[in-house]
């Protein structure tokens, strides 16, 4: 610690290494290097409870997502209908495999957005939003409750030693934002010019399920997407459904290969002569035109019951660095996900599945593509409000046609109709406002566990969140609800205290990055690609800031993502 000062005082630097010097000291400073005796002793203790009890947390979790621990039973069919075939299939298979007359859905990603879509019964509904938000808060063995308590406490604690007012403010340090209240006033901002299109969007719901069904009360939070699917196919003539036929799982992940190499002229090669870890598991090789390696990437898409967590996420494996030498040493990453495979081995992608796709696949680009002198600032090393963009920017090529061209084709080779992209986008807007603020409200229930809310001692985890988010709720409490921090992993255990913001921090910077090329009038337009690797291949070696100034030449505006989401015109 007293080198690196003495280096910071007395060396001439270039800007990437004073970046990762004053990184590094904050680094020791909030390891708690400046504590003595027992306090020190206190700070390492604390620590170390805290390690044990995120393992205990992200356990908990794992094992109440399984099958045999989350189940919702159906044995009467006709609560199936408006469920697409494939769902139904895999709750039959689920169903058999448990030795369970009728059908059984778990907790996949695949089973969430099919019952809460496309489900016309309101029962299975309920009953699945009743068993997904009692995760990890009812009392039995999986209960992480009083984990929760004692996290948000501890880490109070260990800011309050450190000199911050609480685990916000020591978190933001390291971030854009910089400061809770910077974070507050970004949510606040865009919940008020949210609010009134989103609540507008509840009153159309309410008013076309009375007219259909008679039912005039307040909406419940398992209803709205339900509705809105069904106000959709009425008024826009569209179902995200119609997409899945288009996106076999195979097809997708060439596609978004294909996708990469217009935009960067980058080449994917698979490595079937590597060893992976699972038979599902693919290897690809990424290379430039020239054959320059740029880094393998492990492609790992399908659910394991029982061995991997929910959810999909990038992860890297060995990170970009460079030789004593100075010749670059290419990074390896994975991207992962939880997708069903039919029994036949098949796997169609639903729209929301196949933007997770790219997503993941943008946070490997930026590992992949990092090209920086120090390997503690390549790629994801960003600040945690920064780090989305690269992954966020990629979910937009979900919906261009020239972008769809390369893959997006049925079993008889038929391209997705781009009238269905069209209804796509227009129907996409409707309940923009209202996805908003869902997501703001989750920004905001994480900022009140890790700011005046949470840090004198939590008595009751769901009166904190209520009233942490009492600015962001739309829908009427129904008396049902649990405290979702029991099963937020991103919050708890994923690095996210205090930086679930970060993703609509990060989308303000993806729907202004993005117009730069839609300004062009090409996607793939060259110039900008070029200017978008150079952020990319950036990592942590400059200012977040200053990199999208280079990159946009200004600042961002929250204008474009208003705009993209309906609020605005």
């Amino acid at each position: 610690y007293k080198k690196v000062k003495y280096i910071e005082q007395n060396e001439k630097l270039s800007e990437n290494k004073k970046i990762y010097i004053s990184k590094l000291l904050t680094y020791f400073d909030d390891s708690g290097i400046s504590l003595q005796g027992n306090e020190r002793a206190k700070f390492i203790a604390l620590n170390k409870e805290q390690n044990a009890l995120t393992i205990k947390f992200n356990n908990n979790v794992m094992a109440q997502l399984n099958l045999e621990n989350f189940q919702v039973h159906v044995s009467d069919e006709s609560e199936l209908e408006g469920l697409p075939k494939r769902v139904i299939t895999s709750a039959k298979e689920k169903a058999d495999q448990l030795g369970i007359e009728g059908w059984v859905f778990g907790s996949s990603s695949e089973n969430f957005f099919a019952i809460y879509d496309y489900a016309k019964s309101d029962a299975l509904r309920k009953r699945f939003w009743i068993e997904y938000n009692s995760t990890n808060n009812k009392g039995d063995k999986f209960d992480n409750q009083e984990i929760v308590k004692r996290l948000v406490a501890i880490r109070h604690e260990m800011a309050k030693m450190l000199g911050y007012k609480n685990h916000a403010e020591r978190m933001l340090v390291n971030r854009m934002a910089k400061t809770p209240e910077k974070v507050f006033q970004f949510l606040n901002d865009l919940a008020d010019k949210s609010r009134t299109k989103a609540t507008e969007e509840v009153q159309i719901l309410q008013a076309y399920r009375a007219k259909i069904t008679g039912d005039n009360s307040p909406f419940k939070p398992w209803e709205f997407r339900y509705w809105s699917q069904q106000y959709k196919k009425d008024h826009f003539n569209f179902d995200k459904e119609k997409l899945t036929p288009y996106f076999e799982i195979t097809k997708s992940l060439d596609g978004i290969f294909k996708v990469a190499e217009k935009l960067y002229g980058l080449k994917f090669k698979y490595r079937n002569d590597l060893p992976t870890y699972d038979p599902t598991v693919k290897v690809v090789e990424v290379l430039r035109a020239n054959n320059e390696k740029v880094g393998l990437m492990y492609v790992d898409l399908f659910e394991r019951e029982g061995t991997k967590r929910d959810g999909a996420w990038m992860m890297p494996l060995i990170s970009q660095s460079r030789t004593l030498q100075g010749e670059r040493i290419p990074p390896v990453v994975s991207i992962n996900a939880n997708f069903a495979m039919a029994s036949d081995g098949s796997s169609y992608l639903n729209f929301d599945n196949l933007t997770t796709l790219f997503h993941e696949f943008g946070h490997a680009l930026h590992g992949l593509m990092s090209n920086v002198e120090l390997k503690t600032q390549t790629g994801m090393s960003v600040k945690w409000d920064f780090v989305e963009l690269p992954s966020q920017i990629m979910e937009n090529f979900c919906y261009e046609m020239e972008a769809l061209k390369l893959f997006a084709y049925n079993d008889d080779g038929e391209l997705i109709p781009e009238e269905y992209i069209e209804a796509l986008k227009k129907s996409d807007k409707f309940g923009g406002a209202f996805s908003m603020m869902s997501q703001l409200h989750r920004g905001a229930l994480d900022m009140g566990y890790y700011t005046d809310l949470g840090e004198n001692g939590i008595q009751d985890l769901l009166s904190l969140e209520q009233e942490a988010t009492k600015n962001f709720q739309l829908l009427e409490l129904t008396g049902l609800e649990k405290p979702y921090a029991t099963s937020f992993q991103h919050i708890m255990v994923g690095g996210y205290q205090a930086g679930y913001y970060s993703y609509k921090w990060a989308e303000v910077l993806d729907a202004d990055a993005f117009a730069a090329f839609e300004e062009t009038g090409d996607i793939f337009n060259p110039t900008i690609s070029s200017k978008f690797e150079t952020l990319l291949s950036s990592g942590a070696s400059k200012d977040e800031m200053q990199l999208f100034i280079d990159f946009r030449g200004r600042e961002p505006s929250v204008d474009y993502l208003l705009r993209r989401t309906g609020i605005i015109d």
